[in-house]
């Protein structure tokens, strides 16, 4: 039980710092050259609720924890001062996949075959163990690790023509087996395709949390 929660104060903290909105204030990226900002955050493990801010709304946004509108009305007023668009609420499922049975059909990727589909996420290709499904020579479904300490965060992609085929949880199911690190996968709570996914490899909930992103 004190492993489990370990990774999972990991995985909560990682998350947090991920989505730019750790304490004392925020950082903004670059995604698809727009300047991206992530004001405030709220995520939720097990019975905890763990918060993070700009330290500009901190303590008022504080108080309307449990109160998404007033939440979102603050993230909102604090992108419009800073010449961001409105902001956009998501709220994010954080799930743990355990070993599993691997699939005959992917397979252990380590050329170029998998650029094609990670094109736009460079770093995936250095950082953990990359599995694919392989149709005439080009990788058509790849599930990639990228190490982030004490867990792996799982990131799947499958060309749109080759999609509804079990070719994700294939994928996921020979990264499960060979990876020797707890995997995260996160996913939109709507994104019902990647629900089903990782949950049929036997992934866990393991925590929550809601973010409200503005872009300029």
């Amino acid at each position: 039980l004190s492993e489990r929660l370990y990774i999972m104060n990991e995985v909560l903290n990682y998350c947090l710092n991920e989505i730019g909105c750790a304490l004392p204030g925020f950082y903004v990226r670059e995604v698809s050259n727009e300047p991206v900002i992530t004001p405030l955050a709220v995520a939720f493990a097990g019975e905890k609720v763990y918060f993070s801010a700009a330290k500009e709304i901190f303590a008022e946004a504080k108080k309307h924890i449990d109160e998404p509108g007033a939440l979102y009305d603050l993230a909102a007023r604090y992108a419009r001062e800073r010449g961001y668009g409105p902001p956009r609420a998501d709220e994010i499922i954080c799930y743990e996949v355990g070993k599993c049975a691997p699939s005959n059909s992917a397979v252990r990727l380590t050329g170029a075959e998998k650029d094609a589909l990670f094109s736009d996420l460079p770093y995936l290709v250095t950082l953990g163990p990359v599995f694919g499904i392989v149709k005439n020579g080009v990788a058509v479904s790849l599930a990639g690790a990228v190490d982030r300490g004490s867990v792996y965060e799982v990131h799947i992609e499958t060309a749109p023509s080759e999609r509804k085929k079990g070719f994700a949880a294939a994928c996921l199911r020979s990264l499960a087996h060979t990876a020797e690190k707890p995997l995260l996968y996160r996913c939109r709570k709507e994104n019902r395709a990647s629900d089903s996914t990782v949950r049929s490899v036997g992934g866990v909930p393991v925590l929550s949390y809601r973010a409200f992103t503005a872009r300029r």
